[in-house]
């Protein structure tokens, strides 16, 4: 060796080495440690604490601490070590990174201090703040971005950070920064895997729930959990008030949802409903009034509104917002936005299907409200509904006969006999040739073995693309119709011959006193002129007959006033005193009976017709009696007669138009009007009007009128 070289280093001594071997291998260890946890440990909370810790040992601090701050440099986790939960809690919050702890976030370059006190560029501590003196300090960096900083403080040893400690602590932050990023991937796989998992659920629900309250409740617990957002709450333009009403809401303690309601153009939600445009407010206290949250404004720190657009027409308002602000995360609005279209084809869905709802309830009413029997087929003439009428006459439900071939519910014959099902099917015969039957008139036979007369009709069913699908079947029962056929023609029939027998003896007698070459004697014309009179009262009573039918049945209503029933009964017999002179008639009306109400020339038509048509039945010189009895707040009024009697199977019909008994050895002329417009006329005053008869024992005719307490000027 040279005597002009370097002198040798001296050699550590055995026990110096032996220490030095040993802080190298805890440094290993405790960067082994830190690459084990980067593989092993998936949150990120408890790798911070781990490296942190981790960290304190390796260079043998009392105290360590780790920082992860956001672009701006605003700290959003500290993790400490060294320190008892008393001693955190009584430092309060977290540093904001100015002072020394600002070299390492905002220069990205590492930090050896002696004395923190002394140190120009120190801030101090917080009250509480554990004593401290020496630190060092390095920057958590990745491909040259700081994401936060590593710092211990106070050796075990009462001696400064070394240059080796530095080094070590360098080389853990880097692992910390690789770390940290691993562990905000991960968290983003689990988000992003979260997102669409919640997102399928709320696929899922729009297309397994007609409920919306429960999809929309979904979307509302999917935002929640996708964006960690403390408050969500979804808003649905209501049509009616033009409100933004509170529909669902998460996070909410002392508002329901109903009490979010606000106004169009109200805020920033009603800002975001009159525009369609969304919007995000990162400083809920720093924004105008007008941009504001509206609601709960002492709780939120920022926010963000988007549109719940349906059609073009903006439906609602779907809403976040977090306590702190900046809190809405990078890409909220997008997640928001596809979660307020979810919402959107919910909103639309219910909307459709409350109106398709609304339509076909509509359509069922019809369809059951129908006078005729409806039912529809399918393809292969099976029944598929039938309404209210059908399932009458059939004598089944829809539900018991749903899916049964139609020739074996509805059986149609023709007049012979024959089966239309087989012979002249509407649905086949459609199908043959395309074109639609007028309505044929053919035989129903129903399970009760009754045979009705229907007119029968038929349309085919198409879809959207203009194919059958199926036919709809129409029946009308034409029984009724007959019936009035056959009325009409035995009106005619009866009017022609009662207007014709009046008129050919006025003619016959005007003609006789006409004849030039005769001289008629005095009593001789008298008969004649007597017989002319009797003959034209008769046709005008059948026209007056005729012209108070149409009155009544077109709705005339009676002007009823107070009326003593003396005075009706005594007008009553005016009206009929040439009908019933060879009989005796009895009133026994009380003198004190009370008055009633009613139409005084109306009711004493129906008295004078009761008892016209009591003389008619009657036998000559027997008597008709008159009564009247209160009963409750009706007056009963009787006309008796010791006539031939009404059969039992005659007094249910004998109030209908031109309904005529006939008797044996009885054949009197008439209508079959007079009991028809005593009907009508009694049931017009609120009254009933009916008869107790028995064949061989007279008849007795009763109907009522309501009572009065008022008292005219007089009897009439």
């Amino acid at each position: 060796m040279s005597d002009q070289g370097t002198p040798p280093s001296p050699q550590p001594n055995p026990r110096e080495l032996q220490a030095r071997i040993e802080d190298f291998e805890r440094r290993l260890e405790a960067l082994h440690q830190v690459s084990l946890a980067l593989t092993a440990e998936r949150s990120l909370d408890a790798l911070l604490q781990k490296i942190v810790d981790l960290g304190r040992a390796m260079v043998g601090a009392r105290y360590g601490a780790l920082a992860v701050h956001d672009p701006p440099g605003h700290v959003i986790q500290f993790v400490t070590s060294g320190i008892s939960a008393a001693e955190r809690a009584s430092v309060g919050v977290p540093p904001v990174g100015r002072g020394l702890l600002g070299v390492n976030i905002h220069e990205g370059r590492s930090l050896r201090v002696h004395d923190i006190h002394q140190d120009p560029r120190s801030v101090g501590f917080p009250p509480g703040h554990p004593p401290m003196r020496t630190l060092l300090g390095v920057p958590v960096a990745s491909k040259g971005k700081v994401l936060g900083n590593l710092y211990v403080t106070d050796k075990e040893d009462g001696a400064d950070f070394s240059e080796e400690d530095e080094r070590s602590l360098t080389m853990l932050g880097q692992k910390a920064a690789l770390a940290i990023e691993n562990a905000h991937l991960f968290a983003e796989l689990e988000r992003r895997a979260t997102e669409s998992r919640l997102l399928y659920e709320v696929t899922k629900s729009l297309n397994s729930s007609l409920s919306l309250d429960a999809i929309l409740q979904t979307i509302v617990d999917a935002a929640a959990a996708i964006l960690e957002a403390d408050k969500v709450l979804l808003r649905v333009l209501d049509e009616t008030s033009g409100l933004l009403r509170g529909r669902i809401a998460h996070g909410y303690v002392h508002l329901t949802p109903e009490q979010t309601t606000i106004a169009v153009n109200q805020g920033a939600a009603g800002w975001v409903a009159a525009t369609g445009q969304a919007v995000v407010i990162q400083d809920a206290a720093g924004a105008t009034a007008a941009n504001r949250w509206v609601l709960d404004p002492e709780h939120i720190g920022s926010f963000a509104h988007v549109p719940i657009i349906v059609g073009g027409a903006v439906y609602g308002v779907f809403s976040i917002a977090y306590g702190r602000p900046g809190a809405v995360p990078p890409g909220a609005l997008n997640v928001l936005q596809a979660l307020a279209d979810q919402a959107a084809i919910a909103i639309r869905n219910a909307r459709l299907f409350a109106q398709v709802t609304t339509e076909r309830n509509a359509l069922e009413s019809l369809f059951n409200s129908l006078s005729d029997g409806v039912y529809t087929l399918s393809l292969n003439r099976r029944l598929q509904r039938m309404n209210y009428v059908a399932e009458l006459v059939i004598g089944q439900p829809t539900t018991t006969l749903e899916g049964h071939p139609c020739w074996e519910v509805f059986q149609y014959f023709d007049e012979a006999g024959r089966s239309v099902c087989e012979s002249a099917c509407p649905l086949l015969s459609y199908f043959q040739d395309g074109r639609m039957r007028p309505p044929r008139e053919v035989y129903l036979s129903t399970p009760r073995g009754d045979r009705i007369p229907v007119a029968l009709s038929a349309s085919p069913i198409r879809d959207a693309q203009g194919s059958v699908t199926g036919m709809v079947e129409v029946f009308r029962d034409m029984r009724r119709q007959r019936e009035l056929d056959e009325m009409k023609a035995n009106l005619v029939s009866l009017v022609s011959h009662e207007l014709r027998t009046p008129l050919s003896h006025i003619k016959g007698f005007v003609s006789t006193l006409l004849q030039p070459d005769v001289e008629w004697d005095q009593e001789t014309q008298r008969d004649f002129l007597e017989t002319i009179d009797r003959e034209s009262d008769r046709l005008a009573k059948l026209v007056g007959d005729l012209l108070d039918m149409s009155r009544l049945e077109a709705g005339q209503r009676p002007e009823p006033e107070p009326c003593s029933p003396a005075a009706l009964v005594a007008g009553g017999l005016r009206m009929v005193a040439s009908f019933t002179r060879d009989h005796r008639i009895l009133s026994r009306l009380p003198e004190d009976l009370p008055w009633v109400l009613a139409d005084a020339p109306q009711i004493e038509r129906v008295i004078a017709n009761l008892v016209e048509n009591a003389a008619k039945y009657s036998p000559k010189g027997t008597s008709i009696d008159l009564s009247a009895v209160p009963e409750g707040s009706m007056l009963v009024i009787s006309v008796a007669d010791q006539g031939i009697g009404i059969a039992p199977e005659d007094q249910p019909k004998i109030f209908e138009k031109f309904y005529r008994v006939v008797q044996s050895g009885y054949r009197t002329p008439g209508t079959g009007l007079g009991l028809a417009i005593c009907h009508g006329i009694v049931t017009a005053h609120g009254g009933r009007i009916w008869v107790e008869s028995a064949p061989g024992g007279g008849s007795i005719f009763r109907f009522t009128l309501p009572l009065t307490t008022d008292i005219g000027d007089g009897e009439r």
